[in-house]
């Protein structure tokens, strides 16, 4: 008998080994080999996985396998919810919010990330290991992840130093079936008004004969993480500094299967996310420092085609990848913060990077007799990286960029000494020109910039004397005519000379000049707004051999050798050898030991970076600028492991050691030195200026070290108690150590990586209530923080003393409850205890609430009887519908439903619309301001049949709702207080032929998106068994034409305007630069605004009348009040704007005060101030203090002692000196003597900062300034289409191929003044099954108006389309879900889409992407969700700065409608 179990026990050995290799192959057949070999037990629900279980016991190294049952117990939508739980695995992150997985001490680039046994497309760079990926792939995707602990390069190849994750994606199912999960999320911590959100929706077409079809997506919310420092601003007191990127990520997919026969099969996949991120920064509370608004955009392309086949002692599997993954990065600057009027944001930084790579691998697996089993394989792989972040690549060429392209809301300065603003948007993007001084200390050489080869004796601010110096050789052009002037100095002088160099660049100065060639700023405003981009290729291809090798029934041996080779890097030897050992014999407890070499290499970033990551902010908050080093090594390890491992009926344990040893170790570190991006002003001629450490950057790079070694402790056990009960510990112990840390200047402990580590869950499952629940959490112990110390004084943290010390744990609690074999509902709370720790970047509590569906085979009576979508007994039926429906003749029916519908869209919400001195904003002003929205909505119809004869009936729909479908984003009304007839119908039938007249229903295509609403008019269908032809003539008006468009235009308009700020003082006492402007330039008399001019008149006018008169200037005064009360009210609140001058001054040692009463308000009675005894004191008390006399300001600084204080010479001293100056061209004296006037327009020239500063027409008061020339914004509106005729033709190829033909053409002028449709389209449908159906639609419009609204070029529209299930039914447990991508350009598309998934907006000129899903829980009720994303203007629309590329927010539609 003991025999016999042994030979059992050595065939289940080998029948594991055999499927450890041929399991990535051979998935499919895994059932099959499953019975071939009886002594394995398998569950046949989930035969991959388990097999994957077995394969694991038998493999060398230490693997553990996360099942999709783990994943579901955690609810986990992303694998970094679920990996950082198991044992030797630790989370770490970095000083920039980065995430990076490390296996046993390892960094995080010594981890290989694999997706389906491929590598993940990260970004250019791997000292980060790619961990953020680990947020970005939805778990709900995921069959199972494997997590293999120690280094296996000779296995995997470069980079798994430490070890691998390989996470296996689910495959399309055999049978019909559709999951949606939807999730809320609530930060305990968090002030955001909705809660955030993940849903994710799945569907798998079943087998169609060969093939098998499956489709997904899904949008997941990263919740921000924000710091417990406040950062907040007297401006801005809501603001909170985010620790890492938050935002959304999106993903669609689809992937399939086809069996060729004989054991061979065809794999695909096609995927494509899209991550729209931000993270808000400031470092202080300081009003001065800007924050800082970052913004991240990622879109990922990824195409997979795998051929895998197997034949006697032969399997193999030929992969082919491509991926692209595209980052944006964009970093906005702003000092102003919900003001309705915006336009004060300045573009800061600006980077971008596009990394792309494909593969091509063979692997071969060979039964070469009892004792070998071969694995050997060869691959090609190509990887190419482009982008400004990797300017020092190779390759290098520049990129010119408009800053209005990627900020709508930039500051456009006025130009220096005149009225007019720049046409281009505050930026500080620049191509730097960097020197070395004298110490070697990198700097940008900005006098180069400035001044090139002139001679200046100050290279910031040119003189006069400049132009006459001798080493300057001086030319002038004429901008006008472009000819250069002769003998400059004589025919212009020097003067004219001077101020042509200094301002030349000006738009409104006439001549250029330029010093030694080159003019002033020229260098600079060349490189203003330009990039460096750096292009890299690097090519590699490997090859391998593997053996494993039954030394005897109760061990095996896997030697495995593998070769690769790197342009970069040349060639690379791993080699390896494991050996699993049955102890005593017993297959359930196991020895295991592996010794193996390791490789990575480093990636394009820590090769070729230069690029600023964080500007500086201040001299106490330094940026972060990156610098590649070119020269690095690739990292080589040594690794020994020993395990002991065994399970019983109910435990699972496991105990490791290992050690580790990496040569040329990699890291990243501040270098010491700074980089400064400016410099103070020369102290001295023809010098350059000492460094501004405000501007100063950090420079970090990266090095290889020398030698670290890591050895540590593995012990988990897995125990389960009872049929309810069950729980899981695991500890870790690393001793991590830099070998060479001393010369390096670094501490000899390896940071972030804790001494000990516990994991701990606890599970309950109750089958038959449905209850389970779990526990779970993990403990760092003694960890050195990366993080903890100050980023100023990273150059001197050398000791481990030098660093935080931490211990901290976070606990996560789920509880879930099943409703049947179809529902799931939970609720969770993720860090219970709300553990925060702002240098690990810990989020708050979270409350999670969700709930999961799982349907298929279309569920309830459908699936029974095998009515499904697209099977009937009629084969045409699922592609051509006849009209007509079955009334006796007298029959008469009533019918109807209810609908409640929510929709809610986001947006950027954008602060308020800018408007410039030439153009304003009309209609369009809610697609400047991008504001996110909700909104509910309802309809209630009625409908009633009639049977009028044999072959003649009516039907009459009647409905009334907040609105007409589709034409708003959000219904304008949540009431039912519009009332219309949608359907009013007349039909007779004869033979094959239908005609109708009234009001018609008519769905124009394939999808319904082109048009699918009512017209009214006339209607014939002939249809046969396998065609239909529909043709139809009618008044389209009331159901086309768009008016909530997101597109806009510039339309020229005479319209009033409001004044600028300066405009409405009447004179500048600093321009935009903030330079002193010493003569106060007085702009030009503006009829009702020039106040300075206006108090200048009044003056006039008051000296003309004599005796003392203020009436005039008191009147201007009072309304100048008002306005700015209306305008500004805090403006009216300053104490020292508004203050009373008496005309009375007294003298100092060295200086003159004149006397005043501050917090004056103008419309109130001025004897109220001077009867006042308030006012006499204040007098008194001034006189007293300057020896018990004053002075007047009347420039003879007659006397004025205590006698002379009555009301009455109160009144006369400030008529004649205190209101205003007396002199005809200035309002206050020189000299320090101020006058109440003209200290008021002193004030608000030099405080006043409305509108946060900006130098645009102020947002609020009175718009009486004509703008005779002026362009308004308005929405690129599509007018109704008034009377069209249309044909449809529909015609099957095959049973299950259709194919359509549509053409609609205007028949009257529309009302802008032509016919607006000239429409032809084509269409197929392609039935998969009986539960799945691909449609593609394709339409152009060639009306001369549609080519107007797409730039003259024709507009066309596509639309793809898979739909599964039973869309239109209304029977208990039916369901249907769709995904479609649609691109309408704008012109192609005239309004009245008949799908109720999203607005006629998000069809206009938009690409966009929408996944749909409907369930019937109860029979006649439906309820229907939709969400839409990545939508897109497919082109640029106008703005008051020049066109922009757009987009719109996510659109999120859910309703209910019951049918009665």
């Amino acid at each position: 008998m003991k025999e016999t179990m042994s030979k059992n026990a050595g065939r289940a050995l080998a029948l594991a080994v055999a499927l450890h290799f041929a399991l990535p192959v051979c998935a499919a057949h895994a059932e099959e080999s499953v019975k071939e070999g009886a002594e394995v037990q398998t569950d046949a629900v989930n035969v991959e996985a388990d097999a994957a279980k077995e394969e694991a016991k038998y493999e060398s190294q230490s693997t553990t396998i996360i099942t999709k049952e783990d994943i579901a117990r955690k609810q986990a939508k992303s694998v970094e919810d679920v990996i950082f739980n198991e044992v030797g695995v630790t989370r770490t992150i970095d000083a920039m919010g980065n995430v990076g997985v490390s296996i046993r001490g390892g960094d995080p680039r010594h981890t290989l990330l694999m997706i389906d046994g491929q590598r993940v497309l990260g970004g250019e760079a791997k000292y980060n290991g790619n961990g953020d990926e680990l947020l970005r792939i939805g778990a709900e995707n995921i069959e199972r992840i494997e997590i293999i602990r120690g280094a296996a390069s000779a296995k995997y190849g470069a980079d798994a130093i430490g070890g691998v994750i390989n996470i296996i994606t689910k495959t399309a199912g055999k049978k019909a079936a559709v999951t949606l999960n939807v999730e809320g999320l609530r930060a305990q911590d968090g002030k955001e008004n909705t809660p955030f959100s993940n849903f994710f929706l799945r569907a798998d077409a079943g087998a169609m004969g060969k093939l098998r079809l499956a489709a997904w997506g899904s949008k997941r919310d990263v919740l921000p993480i924000y710091a417990a420092k406040d950062t907040s601003s007297s401006w801005n007191s809501d603001f909170r500094s985010s620790l890492r990127y938050f935002g959304s990520i999106k993903n669609v997919g689809i992937q399939g299967e086809y069996d060729l026969g004989r054991q061979q099969t065809l794999q695909f996949s096609l995927g494509k996310e899209i991550e729209d991120m931000k993270k808000n920064v400031k470092y202080s509370n300081e009003d001065e420092e800007p924050e800082q608004h970052l913004r991240r955009e990622i879109k990922r392309d990824t195409y997979n085609l795998s051929y895998r086949g197997r034949t006697g002692k032969y399997d193999w599997v030929v992969d082919y990848n491509y991926g692209k993954r595209q980052e944006n990065d964009i970093g906005i600057l702003s000092l102003a913060k919900n003001t309705q009027y915006t336009g004060y944001n300045m573009l800061f930084t600006l980077n971008d990077v596009a990394h792309q790579q494909w593969h091509l691998n063979t692997k071969i697996n060979a039964a070469v007799n009892a004792a070998h089993f071969l694995t050997f394989g060869f691959g090609y792989s190509d990887e190419d990286g482009e982008g400004s972040r990797i300017q020092n690549a190779p390759e290098s060429y520049k990129k010119k960029i408009r800053p209005d392209d990627y900020d709508s809301n930039l500051w456009h300065q006025s130009l220096p000494g005149t009225a007019y603003i720049s046409p281009e948007g505050k930026s500080f993007v620049h191509d730097y020109k960097f020197n070395r001084d004298a110490n070697g200390n990198v700097y940008w050489d900005e006098a180069y910039e400035y001044r090139g080869t002139a001679d200046l004796d100050n290279y910031k601010q040119p003189k006069p004397s400049d132009i006459l110096k001798p080493n300057n050789h001086i030319t002038v052009i004429d901008k006008a005519t472009g000819k250069e002037i002769a003998d400059p100095l004589t025919t212009l002088g020097a003067g004219t000379v001077y101020y042509a160099y200094k301002f030349g660049d000006n738009p409104i100065s006439r001549y250029l000049a330029r010093i030694n060639g080159l003019g002033y700023k020229e260098e600079y405003n060349a490189r203003q707004n330009t990039l460096t981009m750096g292009k890299a290729h690097i090519e590699k291809w490997h090859a391998y051999l593997m053996d494993t090798w039954q030394y005897d029934k109760d061990t095996i041996f896997t030697p495995v050798v593998r070769l690769d080779h790197s342009s970069l890097f040349g060639s690379h030897v791993t080699a390896g050898i494991g050996m699993t050992h049955n102890v005593g014999g017993n297959s359930h407890r196991r020895f295991k030991m592996n010794v193996g070499t390791g490789y990575a290499e480093p990636g394009m970033g820590e090769l070729y970076y230069n690029w600023e990551m964080y500007p500086a902010m201040s001299e106490h908050a330094p940026g972060w600028y990156w610098v590649g080093n070119a020269q690095l090594k690739p990292e080589k390890s040594v690794n020994l492991s020993l395990s002991l491992e065994g399970e019983t009926k109910n435990s699972f344990a496991r105990v490791s050691i290992f050690h580790n040893r990496i040569k040329d170790y990699l890291t990243h570190y501040f270098s010491g030195n700074y980089l400064y991006l400016r410099r103070k002003d020369p102290t001295s001629a023809g010098v350059l200026g000492d460094p501004d450490p405000s501007s100063r950057d950090r420079l970090y790079s990266f090095r290889n070290l020398g030698n670290v070694a890591i050895t540590g402790l593995e012990a988990e056990l897995d125990h389960t108690f009872s049929s309810h009960w069950s729980a899981k510990i695991g500890y870790t112990y690393l001793h991590a150590i830099n070998k060479d840390a001393e010369e390096n200047h670094m501490p000899r402990e390896l940071l972030d990586r804790p001494r000990h580590k516990i994991d701990f869950g606890i599970r309950y499952m109750d089958e038959k209530t449905g209850w389970s629940g779990s526990l779970w959490a993990d403990y760092y112990l003694n960890m050195l923080d990366s993080n903890s110390v100050d980023m100023s004084k990273q150059a001197e943290a050398k000791h481990a003393a030098d660093y935080k010390r931490k211990s901290f744990g976070i606990w996560n609690l789920m509880v879930q409850k099943k409703f049947g074999e179809d529902a799931m509902a939970y609720i969770g709370v993720d860090n219970l205890f709300a553990k925060r720790d702002d240098d690990r970047a810990f989020q708050g509590r979270v409350y999670r609430l969700g709930m999961n569906f799982s349907f298929d085979s279309a569920g309830g009576s459908a699936a029974r009887t095998g009515t499904g979508l697209l099977s009937s007994s009629y084969h045409s039926n699922w592609f051509i519908q006849r009209d007509t429906e079955t009334l006796r003749p007298g029959e008469f029916r009533v019918s109807g439903d209810y609908r409640l519908r929510q929709d809610s869209h986001t947006g950027e919400a954008r602060s308020g619309v800018r408007v410039t001195d030439k153009r304003d904003v009309g209609d369009a002003q809610k697609n400047l301001e991008d504001n996110p929205a909700h909104g509910y909505a309802q309809r209630l119809r009625v409908r009633a049949d009639a049977g009028l004869g044999e072959h003649t009936s009516a039907t009459v729909t009647a409905s009334a709702a907040g609105g007409m479908d589709g034409q708003e984003d959000i219904a304008p009304s949540q009431g039912l207080n519009e009332a219309r007839i949608e359907r009013a119908e007349l039909r007779h039938e004869a033979g094959d032929v239908d005609v109708s007249l009234g009001r018609l229903e008519e769905r124009i295509g394939l999808t319904g998106y082109f048009f699918g609403k009512d017209y009214d008019g006339a209607r014939a269908v002939w249809t046969s068994d396998r065609t239909q032809v529909r043709a139809g003539v009618g008044d389209f008006s009331h159901t086309t034409g768009i008016t909530d468009t997101a597109y806009t235009k510039l339309s020229p308009m005479a319209f009033l305007r409001s004044a600028t700020k300066d405009e409405l003082l009447g004179w500048m006492f600093e321009d935009s630069e903030g330079n002193t402007v010493s003569d106060r330039i007085i702009l030009p008399n503006l009829d009702k605004m020039n106040y300075h001019q206006k108090f200048l008149d009044a003056q006039q006018r008051d000296k003309a009348a004599g005796g003392g008169s203020v009436a005039h200037r008191m009147k201007v005064l009072r309304e100048f009040y008002t306005m700015l009360k209306e305008i500004d009210p805090s403006v009216t609140e300053s104490a020292y704007t508004f203050s009373l001058h008496s005309g009375l001054f007294r003298r100092g040692s060295g200086y003159v005060n004149s006397v005043e009463m501050e917090n004056f308000d103008p419309t109130k009675d001025l004897d109220s101030y001077f009867s006042s005894a308030e006012y006499l004191n204040r007098v008194k008390k001034a006189m007293a203090e300057n020896g018990g006399v004053l002075y007047l300001q009347d420039g003879r600084d007659t006397p004025v002692h205590e006698a002379d204080l009555t009301p009455e010479n109160f009144r006369r001293w400030f008529a004649d000196y205190g209101l205003s100056s007396g002199d005809p061209n200035n309002l206050s004296k020189r000299d320090n003597v101020h006058t109440t006037i003209g200290d008021m327009l002193f004030h608000l020239s030099t405080s006043w900062t409305p509108d946060g500063a900006s130098y645009l027409p102020l947002s609020k008061g009175p718009k009486v300034i004509p703008v005779p020339d002026g362009q308004l914004l308005m929405r690129d509106t599509t007018p109704a289409v008034k009377t069209a005729g249309y044909v449809q033709v529909k015609h099957l190829l095959t049973d299950d191929l259709g194919v359509q033909a549509h053409y609609m053409k205007s028949l009257q002028d529309s009302a802008y003044g032509g016919k607006i449709a000239s429409v032809f389209g084509l269409g197929a449908s392609l039935r998969l099954g009986a539960m799945a159906k691909l449609s593609y639609e394709w339409g152009q419009n060639s009306s001369g108006f549609a080519k107007g609204l797409n730039g003259g070029a024709t507009p066309a529209y596509h639309v793809l389309r898979l739909d599964y299930g039973m869309p239109d039914s209304w029977q208990k447990g039916s369901w249907n879900a769709f995904f479609d991508y649609k691109r309408f350009a704008h012109g192609s598309f005239l309004g009245g889409n008949g799908t109720e998934s999203l607005p006629d907006r998000y069809i206009d000129g938009i690409r966009s992407f929408t996944l749909g899903a409907g369930y019937v829980p109860i029979d006649n009720l439906r309820v229907d969700f939709f969400y839409t994303f990545d939508a897109k203007g497919t082109a640029k629309r106008a703005t008051l700065f020049g066109s922009e590329d757009f987009k719109l927010g996510d659109y999120a539609r859910v309703q209910l409608t019951y049918r009665f």
